[in-house]
């Protein structure tokens, strides 16, 4: 019977449990899998696994006849990546409802502190509010059932806290705390130019929401852009080219329409990999005709290997058209094979 099983469904493989309980699943499943199909609780503690007696990274495809053992943890928890290394959709929507969950508490916490910190500032007795329920026309107007949901909300970085309280303050008590910051903002941006909010990105439906630039891709002016709400740190903007995009995406309700805005004079690190042939002065070629762009190299590595040479730049690119201009021209040397944007998938924004 195990062999007909086998032969009639030959895109599902079937394992077993030291007991001997059999398991069906898809091609492709990993202990991941496996730990899922046991328990949710099973699954979410899983720290690692024994195939046929054999410790193996809890990414190994299984196949027909292993015995699965599945170690757990009460300290472990599931994270992001676990999403791509699973294939059943049952393990792939737990991983992303305890991810959500997790999510929504956090930003819950976060936000909570936020409106706690700016009612502070204002001197607003916000537990009083609450206490007179003076924050249900809040909610009301945002269709929000709950407080929490409010918290949520500022944690995520769809409400800014500040909004929130000035509505319970006086209009003296407002210019005065504007006047204060912005003096504050001023001196801040002077010296550390980058600080806060990007100015060239706009979220469309919002006035007041920090931005920020992803790190793994460095998006540039001019090219399509797409945003997300992180954990509590507003939204990071990426590349719509961007390879952690996909990763990230998972979760439609926390994308987010985002645009370029000012396109003030503003210098971008980007980084291009260049693949040559290894004669002599071809990289002096290279960093000749990137000057000759009026482009300034952040940083350059390179490297030999089997008769082809590797360079690694750092520039700083005003925007998409003079990356274009740049890698056009590098492109067009003599014994250069390929230029290639660089994106580090390692630093993710989530």
């Amino acid at each position: 019977m195990h062999s007909l099983k086998i032969d009639l469904y030959p895109d599902e493989v079937y394992t077993f449990t030291p007991k001997g309980d059999v398991f069906a699943f898809p091609r492709g499943a990993t202990p991941l899998d496996f730990a899922y199909r046991i328990h949710t609780d099973v699954g979410h503690h899983c720290v690692g696994a024994r195939v046929n007696g054999k410790l193996v990274p809890l990414r190994t495809p299984l196949k027909n006849g292993d015995i699965v053992e599945i170690a757990t943890s009460p300290t472990q928890a599931p994270s992001r990546e676990w999403v791509n290394m699973v294939m059943t959709s049952r393990a792939r929507h737990k991983i992303r409802h305890w991810l959500n969950t997790e999510q929504k508490h956090r930003s819950t916490d976060l936000g909570k502190k936020l409106i706690e910190k700016e009612a502070k500032r204002y001197r607003v007795a916000w537990r009083k509010l609450i206490a007179e329920n003076a924050i249900d026309g809040v909610l009301s107007e945002y269709g929000l059932a709950r407080l929490e949901d409010l918290y949520a909300d500022v944690g995520y970085g769809k409400v800014s806290p500040r909004s929130i309280v000035e509505r319970f303050i006086s209009d003296e008590q407002k210019e005065t705390a504007l006047t204060d910051e912005g003096v504050l903002q001023k001196a801040v941006r002077k010296i550390f130019p980058f600080t806060g909010s990007s100015p060239s990105i706009k979220v469309k439906g919002y006035d007041d929401l920090m931005t920020y630039l992803a790190k793994c891709c460095n998006p540039l002016p001019g090219e399509r852009i797409v945003g997300y709400v992180t954990r509590g740190k507003g939204v990071a903007v990426h590349s719509a080219n961007c390879p952690n995009v996909k990763n990230l995406m998972f979760n439609a309700d926390r994308e987010i329409a985002v645009e370029w805005a000012d396109q003030r004079q503003a210098q971008f690190q980007v980084e291009l990999e260049v693949l040559m042939e290894d004669r002599q002065g071809i990289l002096a070629r290279v960093v000749s005709t990137i000057a000759n762009l009026k482009t300034n190299i952040r940083q350059m590595d390179s490297r030999t290997v089997d008769g082809r040479a590797t360079a690694e730049l750092v520039l700083e690119i005003a925007d998409l058209k003079q990356l274009e201009k740049v890698t056009r021209s590098i492109e067009g040397l003599d014994g250069v094979m390929q230029v290639e944007r660089k994106f580090n998938v390692r630093h993710a924004t989530a």
